[in-house]
């Protein structure tokens, strides 16, 4: 049933993990660092719910760019960051550099 449940709730994950990643990359290009890894951090748990295995590989990405954003590592940060908005199948929502 929890299984079940969850696969009907996916979709709201993606949506909202695409809003966030917006929130995310506006607070970056603000020099709002720390606060964008912690949205990062979020939309990572939020896509690794997803079965789909480009879903969790971008997850992982995510997680890597927030872990580095709020280490101050902020042009490795961009590069995962990147990287993960390629690989997102719903990328076309997503605004950034």
């Amino acid at each position: 049933m929890a299984l079940k449940l969850e696969e009907e709730v996916v979709n709201f994950y993606c949506q909202y993990a695409l809003k966030l990643c917006q929130v995310s990359r506006s607070l970056a290009k603000a020099g709002r660092h720390e606060e964008a890894g912690k949205i990062c951090g979020f939309v990572s748990s939020l896509c690794i719910k997803n079965a789909n295995p480009v879903c969790r590989q971008e997850a992982e990405l995510c997680k890597k760019s927030s872990i580095l954003r709020l280490q101050g590592d902020i042009e490795n940060a961009e590069k995962y960051c990147l990287l993960a908005r390629r690989l997102c199948p719903r990328n076309f929502s997503i605004e950034g550099g």
